[in-house]
């Protein structure tokens, strides 16, 4: 899980603001299907 959190953090920073949030939303998502 920290792995993927990582990236996603990095593929947010990397984005644009905007991009970010529709970005953070759909890694948020698929983080909390790994978690279930």
């Amino acid at each position: 899980m920290l792995y993927s959190h990582f990236k996603c953090v990095e593929v947010q920073i990397v984005y644009n603001v905007i991009e970010t949030l529709s970005f953070y939303a759909y890694c948020d998502l698929e983080l909390y299907t790994i978690v279930i």
